[in-house]
């Protein structure tokens, strides 16, 4: 039986995060068995680097029960980024989903270059108000958001207020009017906080006027292969991006698109399954010293004024899934069969590792 370490963000040994028996990962720990693959999560309060061990939570036959384990074979880092821990498990295990976390603008420049420019919105650093009060000068209004922001908590859109010299600024479900000098003063300080970008304010919302967006969803799974789901997200009138987290919900692709596009849903899907099978395998290629399980790409739909045309625009690019949205029995047989792919392409029983 092939062991698996998955790291997930639990700090100590209560488990209070792997309770939840509607988790992808607590599932995945149930299922494993059956794909012959010993499944334990742990955390890096666990982790012994001098002698090379780890104490995990296991389960054996529904029951919950931590165990100290040498390193194993294949770790899956579970956690957003590469830390010293997983650097170090590393050097003997090999490492699922060893992907540094790029920020916002690193991704950007990285597509920027390749096939898939056309479809980024122009983003600029925003330094200081004024960079803000340019886009929304040639666009109209604008979306600021932090390069390290997640969950939609860090976006803003700015546009003018028609009825004052000043502007309007929306952020999660409020709309606040500002003068000049307050909107100068808060955003500034916000910059000097962290790096925030400012992009156009793309209306991409559905035929009830709720933003919306469509999770192109890539695992690696059986042969290393990458396989694509597509995840409709709707958010809130209120709010400006859909966040499930918010208020906001999601759909089955078909019936979405159908809803949203009539007799041209078709288009939409094709377009979206296309660029998902061709994004996943560009993204890999920007990071030739890791191999990642798993990118999910968040991306805008605007429709053109006649003929039922539409745009894709990249918003977001993840290279760390989680449980995202909801769990989903395909994501889980993807892994474990990445799993076993990796185990059988490296010949990690013997815990020589491939990341150095």
């Amino acid at each position: 039986m092939l062991t698996v370490g998955r790291m997930v963000w639990v700090s100590d040994k209560t488990g209070q995060k792997l309770q939840n028996p509607n988790s992808l990962t607590y599932s995945m720990m149930l299922l494993a068995s059956h794909f012959d693959v010993e499944l334990f999560l742990f955390s890096s309060a666990g982790v012994n680097t001098e002698n090379r061990t780890v104490e995990g939570l296991f389960v054996e036959d529904g029951k919950q029960f931590y165990k100290t384990v040498p390193f194993p074979p294949i770790t899956d880092n579970g956690v957003v980024g590469l830390n010293r821990t997983i650097r170090e498990m590393g050097k003997t295990s090999v490492l699922v989903n060893p992907l540094p976390k790029p920020g916002k603008l690193k991704d950007y420049e990285d597509i920027l270059g390749g096939p898939f420019a056309h479809m980024l919105i122009p983003t600029t650093t925003a330094k200081t108000f004024d960079d803000i009060t340019a886009v929304i000068s040639e666009h109209g209004s604008a979306i600021v958001k932090s390069t390290k922001g997640s969950g939609g908590h860090s976006i803003h859109k700015i546009f003018r207020d028609e009825n004052a010299d000043g502007f309007k600024v929306h952020k999660d479900h409020e709309i606040t009017e500002m003068t000049r000098e307050q909107a100068d003063e808060y955003f500034n300080g916000l910059f000097s906080e962290r790096v925030y970008i400012a992009q156009p304010f793309l209306r991409s919302v559905t035929n009830f006027d709720e933003p919306c967006d469509v999770r192109v969803h890539c695992r690696r799974g059986s042969g290393g292969k990458w396989f694509t789901d597509l995840i409709p997200r709707i958010g809130s009138k209120a709010g400006i991006v859909s966040n499930v987290h918010s208020g906001g919900y999601c759909m089955n692709p078909i019936p979405f698109f159908k809803r949203e596009f009539g007799d041209n849903y078709k288009a939409v899907n094709d377009a979206l399954m296309a660029f998902g099978r061709g994004f996943c395998e560009y993204y890999q290629s920007l990071y030739p010293k890791y191999v990642t399980s798993s990118v999910g790409v968040d991306v805008g739909i605007t429709r053109t004024a006649t003929g039922g045309g539409f745009k894709l625009w990249i918003f977001e690019v993840n290279n760390y899934l989680g449980d995202y949205p909801i769990p989903r029995v395909t994501d889980i047989i993807h892994q474990l069969h990445y799993y076993k792919y990796l185990a059988g392409v490296t010949g990690v029983t013997d815990l020589k590792g491939i990341t150095e």
